[in-house]
């Protein structure tokens, strides 16, 4: 028993001088000039210069990883009896650190996230049935995403649990917006025309009639290395392929009153490139000058409205259509994105822009 008691005294000593010992250094996180930086107090200054015995590591880690394993550049404050270090770049939100003076007393700690996760807001087309020659899929961010790892975050699925054989060409550089907060992905043109050599060998992405979700994984990070923090899904169901390119001439209007700020409203009778919806109309007065206002595209991109900033005065106005505007399935106002040729057909000529003419009249 008694040899029992003196390991027991041993072990009371040594725990005792080891909690002396750690509570000699205090170790916070402060704020200093609008950034985070470490604070070390209690030290030894005697055991060296502060740049070589204080030095922070990314991970958590249990031991000093040696002086071969680089550590993160920043610089050193002197204070009474204390040590700042800020580094070099702000230390990342959600990202974990160990701090090491003299390569033995050793501080872990995680760098809290105080601002919201990155929020995936808009996925178009936004309808539920789409063609089984769907050609763009865009995904809108409410934050600048980080550029490199989209299709490793990306799964699309059948009703049946299978899982798509490459359904987006992996593009790289991938196709963000000059924010990146908005991601281009486009199915496999190969795969969607008919008569080409990926179209016969891998099969069409979408089966008409099938069913289909795709997901977004929460692990996928945005520019500051935050997670999105939750999984997103868009289910559809597919429907008939889609050969025929818009036609002006079978859209449908609903025109405003003068004195009112009633929209300009476009039906197009169908789901169009939301994007390309957005940015390939422009309305302007009779004399070719632009009407400040704001365009909308809604109920699932098949209808386009303008808002005038003013009232409608009476008059004459043209609505301006880029020829490049195309439906879902990539057909534009002068041609089909996929098409038999016949032999003998008439070729229509190419134009750049097509044009509506309306005339506001004084509400009745």
């Amino acid at each position: 028993m008694n040899w029992m008691k003196i390991f027991f005294c041993v072990g009371c000593l040594c725990l005792l001088s080891l909690s002396i010992a750690a509570q000699e250094l205090s170790w916070q996180l402060v704020d200093h000039e609008g950034s985070k930086v470490l604070k070390l107090e209690g030290m030894n200054q005697s055991a060296g210069t502060e740049a070589n015995t204080l030095q922070v590591f990314v991970g958590e880690r249990s031991a000093w990883p040696g002086a071969n394993m680089p550590d993160i550049l920043g610089t050193y404050t002197m204070e009474e009896e204390a040590i700042l270090f800020q580094p070099a770049f702000p230390f990342r939100e959600s990202l974990t650190y160990t701090a090491f003076w003299d390569g033995k007393h050793a501080y872990i700690f995680t760098i809290p996230v105080t601002t919201p996760p990155t929020e995936l807001t808009k996925i178009y087309p936004s309808g539920g049935e789409l063609p089984a020659n769907l050609l763009k899929v865009y995904l809108h961010f409410s934050a600048p995403m980080g550029e490199g790892r989209a299709y490793d975050n990306l799964q699309l699925v059948s009703a049946a649990g299978d899982t798509i054989y490459q359904p987006f060409v992996p593009l790289q550089p991938e196709l963000w917006s000059e924010d990146r907060t908005r991601l281009t992905l486009w199915l496999d043109p190969g795969r969607v025309k008919r008569g080409l050599l990926s179209h016969e060998t891998h099969g069409v992405v979408l089966q008409e009639g099938g069913d289909y979700t795709l997901t977004i994984d929460k692990h996928w990070t945005d520019a500051a290395g935050q997670p999105l923090g939750k999984n997103y899904r868009k289910d559809f169901r597919v429907v008939g392929p889609d050969y025929r390119k818009p036609e002006p001439a079978r859209w449908t209007y609903e025109l405003p009153g003068a004195g009112t700020t009633e929209p300009v409203m476009i039906d197009f009778g169908e789901s169009m490139d939301q994007a390309l919806a957005s940015r390939s109309l422009s309305l302007q007065v009779a004399s070719g000058e632009p009407v400040d206002g704001a365009i909308s595209v809604e109920a699932e991109e098949s209808r386009w409205y303008f808002y005038p900033r003013d009232p409608w005065p009476e008059g004459d106005f043209t609505i301006v259509v880029d020829s490049n505007l195309e439906d879902l399935a990539g057909n534009n106002l002068n041609r089909p994105f996929d098409r038999e040729i016949v032999e003998g057909e008439k070729i229509q000529v190419a134009q750049d822009f097509y044009t509506i003419n309306f005339k506001i009249k004084a509400s009745k």
